[in-house]
């Protein structure tokens, strides 16, 4: 299996809203940033483990599908925080730096994050002196379903809500005799396997031996109690359905609606890392919830406003699939349509419904392993 290219189509559009406009990922990513706030211990502690068993002097991390706003910060700042506490606390005959990568595919906004890096500098300063260990900030664009990084260089990869945008929308999901949903979703289940291993594959062939890989992906239960990401998205269809009903778009833009997207079980993870060539091992895996509706835990006893929250939580949908539908439609039809979204997502809040995700950490197979101090 070698690298897996994206189609011209689907590198150029898939990509968050850039700028700091309303619909902006970097104004509408609150969910992102709580995933990566919850995962943190984990990632703080993969990357500790890996700096106490290797000692490098320079410690290269990547972050893949790094996106742009202030949740990029937030990963670059886990990093560099246990570095530097770790290089000053232990005994190390020599001075660490710490080089990180940014990835994402080339109409991700890195402008944006190169016109806030600055600014990020200096904060850190001040937050951990002078005397803060160097680090180095580098764009690296390119669809993380082909080869990235040089043979054996990364000492730490991660991941958050990346994994489930797949290399394309499976082939024959368009096909109008492929409108049963099973049979659906058997078709992403089949691409996401693919790919996923793919993914694994080259970075087993970039990843140092003794580094870690955290992955965080939002994933989806066989249980009635929660709703998952994939349902939530399939309901944009119930919108887009309304419409073609009322003549304000075409039966044919129905395939809009196919996304390259999958949230996977965690039994579908599990089997495609520990497929006979797999190439990592599953040393962790930690499960927790998420809310559709970001701000729920903290309306306390508050009878919430279910029409204004149904308006936030498609604002941060809209931010992720925006760029997909520009393609099929005009600004007024992609405004009638999450407009109409709102009211569908409006009626479900009331069941304060969840998704679950899974932090994965993994290890290379292979020779004996090694032990931090």
């Amino acid at each position: 299996m070698g690298e897996k290219p994206l189609s011209a189509k689907v590198e150029q559009i898939v990509h968050m809203v850039g700028g700091t406009g309303e619909t902006s990922y970097a104004k509408n990513s609150i969910v992102q940033a709580k995933v990566i706030l919850k995962a943190k211990p984990i990632v703080e502690e993969a990357i500790r483990e890996v700096y106490r068993t290797l000692f490098p002097m320079k410690f290269v991390a990547a972050d893949l599908g790094c996106s742009s706003g202030p949740n990029t910060f937030l990963v670059i700042s886990e990093i560099i925080s246990v570095i530097h506490d770790l290089s000053r606390r232990l005994d190390i005959s020599h001075e660490s730096e710490i080089q990180i990568f940014l990835n994402d595919l080339p109409g991700n906004d890195f402008n944006n994050i190169f016109r806030s890096l600055m600014d990020y500098k200096k904060q850190i300063k001040e937050d951990k002196g002078e005397n803060v260990v160097p680090f180095y900030v580098a764009g690296s664009p390119g669809s993380f379903y082909t080869r990235l990084f040089p043979s054996k260089s990364v000492h730490f990869f991660h991941s958050s809500y990346s994994q489930m945008w797949l290399s394309q929308v499976p082939r024959m999901v368009d096909d109008e005799s492929t409108f049963d949903e099973l049979k659906k979703e058997n078709l992403y289940s089949e691409q996401f396997k693919e790919d996923f291993s793919t993914f694994l594959k080259l970075r087993s062939k970039e990843l140092i031996f003794g580094g870690r890989m955290v992955l965080t992906i939002a994933g989806r239960v066989n249980n009635s109690e929660y709703k998952d990401s994939f349902y939530m998205l399939g309901l944009l269809r119930l919108a887009l359905n309304d419409m073609i009903s009322e003549g304000l778009a075409r039966k044919a833009d129905r395939n809009a609606i196919n996304f390259p997207y999958y949230a996977p079980t965690i039994e579908e993870l599990k089997s495609i890392i520990d497929q006979k060539e797999g190439f990592f091992y599953l040393d962790n895996v930690e499960t927790f919830e998420s809310s559709w509706d970001p701000f729920e835990d903290e309306l306390n006893n508050l009878q919430p406003d279910y029409i204004l929250r149904g308006k936030i939580v498609v604002k941060y949908i809209q931010a992720a699939v925006e760029p997909l539908l520009n393609v099929h439609f005009d600004k007024e039809t992609i405004a009638n349509l999450f407009f109409r979204y709102a009211k569908i997502i409006t009626t479900h809040l009331t069941e304060k419904p969840k998704w679950v995700n899974f932090v994965l950490v993994l290890k290379l197979r292979g020779r004996m392993q090694l032990k931090a101090c």
